[in-house]
């Protein structure tokens, strides 16, 4: 007696011959198709608050259950007919209110199986889409700008994945105008007043209040904020460069004009106010040597409060920089991510915007002579790697005009630098930093008449 197999190959009818000697035997033989999944309609919803409604196209039958399941597109299951599709497998009961949890380009994957989950019945899925915006985040929270500024905000639609897209309402147009683009809110102040800019996204939307001021009058003497550059006089020794002598630091009674304030002073017409002080710094202060912004802005406060006409109507802050970035004036050493000094900085100018609102406040950058000689030798140490800074003067003042300009900052900046490079070599003291009396008044004039053009720029 023996055994035929036989294996169905595709639906259709045929028939078995067998034959043994003078017998034959005819055994017909019919195939139909394999039990398979029937495909199923699926959608995906993003709803309001979070997650997603998934609607099927058709209920399952009487003895089975549905289930689902959510996966990464490249990790979706491979479902057939009679896969097992139980919850240790991964796969989930069906949710009473049809609603699921996921992530924009997730996969849902719904099956029709028996009861049991032990086989699969019928099959789809759907792409999960955009999630809906539940918040926005806005920074900062509010504004304050004055006539003919411009100010910037990080715009962030909430949760992850969703549509970044929005739009801006304003209460009062008049006051400002504003531009929504690649998650920044670009906003220009045109007239002085209050009022309220609507940040929308969907359903959703973050109210932002705006203060603008009056454009200042630029009335009053110019506070000049500085570092030891700005100390050297013609009428005294340059061994001031030692000790500075007494009257030169902000701290005490008075301070004597430095050739570059005499320069500044002439050309501006402006009566200048000295504030420097020697490794002045701003991002790392400190009180005495190796400080010098907390020291200065008071001393500005108690000339004022002394005497009202020393209200200042413009302020300019020169020479900070090289000091925040030098090993030898830091707490530990420069920070690696240099663009939070500037952060520093402008925080310290909001201040004085609000402290002093009639000032024009600019910001020059620092200008240190440049030779061959200074440029091999090394100012700084200790350096860490990956800044964009090396020890050159031309690489600080490079990494200084990326870092500081008016929208980093928040005010105009004034750049001199390439007037005081081109002046060349014999304009510094032997430490190849301060300036010689002839420098400190070449220097002068030369921010004298820049800081004349930015004040008549307005």
């Amino acid at each position: 007696m023996g055994t035929v197999s036989i294996t169905g190959i595709k639906p259709g009818s045929t028939s078995l011959k067998l034959t043994a000697g003078t017998v034959t035997k005819i055994i017909p033989i019919a195939v139909t198709a394999a039990p398979g999944l029937s495909a199923l309609t699926i959608t995906a919803t993003a709803k309001q608050g979070g997650g997603y409604t998934v609607e099927d196209s058709k209920a399952p039958a009487s003895d089975e259950t549905r289930r689902y399941m959510v996966t990464s597109a490249s990790e979706k299951p491979t479902v057939a007919y009679d896969t097992v599709c139980d919850r240790a497998s991964g796969w989930v009961d069906w949710p009473a209110d049809n609603t699921i949890q996921g992530g924009k380009g997730q996969i849902v994957t719904v099956v029709h199986a028996t009861a049991s989950g032990a086989k699969a019945r019928a099959l789809g899925e759907a792409t999960l889409p955009a999630p809906l915006p539940a918040s926005i985040q806005v920074t900062p929270e509010s504004l304050t700008l004055r006539v003919g500024e411009k100010g910037t905000l990080d715009v962030k639609v909430l949760p992850e994945g969703a549509d970044q897209s929005v739009t801006v309402g304003i209460t009062d147009r008049t006051i400002v105008a504003a531009q929504a683009a690649n998650g920044k809110l670009t906003v220009n102040a045109l007239k002085a007043g209050t009022t309220n800019m609507g940040v929308h996204a969907g359903k959703v939307v973050a109210l932002v209040p705006v203060t603008v001021t009056a454009k200042p009058t630029g009335q009053g003497p110019l506070a000049l904020f500085g570092d030891s550059q700005m100390i050297v006089d013609s009428d005294t020794s340059l061994t001031n460069m030692g000790p500075y002598p007494s009257g030169a630091n902000p701290g005490t009674a008075t301070s004597w004009p430095s050739d570059q304030s005499k320069q500044i002073a002439s050309i501006t017409g402006l009566r200048v106010i000295d504030l420097y002080y020697g490794g002045a710094r701003i991002a790392r202060d400190k009180t005495g040597w190796q400080g010098g912004w907390a020291m200065q802005s008071n001393r500005l406060a108690s000339l004022v409060k002394a005497d009202a006409a020393n209200t200042p109507g413009v302020i300019v802050i020169y020479g900070f920089y090289s000091n925040d970035s030098h090993d030898g004036l830091t707490d530990t050493k420069p920070a690696t991510d240099l663009s939070k000094i500037a952060a520093t900085y402008k925080s310290k100018f909001d201040e004085l915007k609000a402290k002093y609102p009639q000032a024009r406040i600019l910001y020059a950058l620092q200008c240190m002579f440049r030779s061959a000689a200074t440029e091999a030798k090394p100012r700084m140490t200790g350096l860490p790697s990956g800044t964009i800074m090396t020890n050159s003067f031309t690489a600080l003042q490079s990494s200084e005009r990326i870092l500081f300009t008016e929208e980093t900052l928040g005010v105009p900046v004034i750049d001199a630098t390439d007037e005081v490079w081109a002046l060349g070599s014999g304009l510094t003291i032997s430490d190849m930093i301060h300036p010689t009396a002839e420098g400190a008044v070449k220097l002068g004039q030369i921010l004298g008449r820049h800081i004349k053009q930015a004040l008549q720029e307005g």
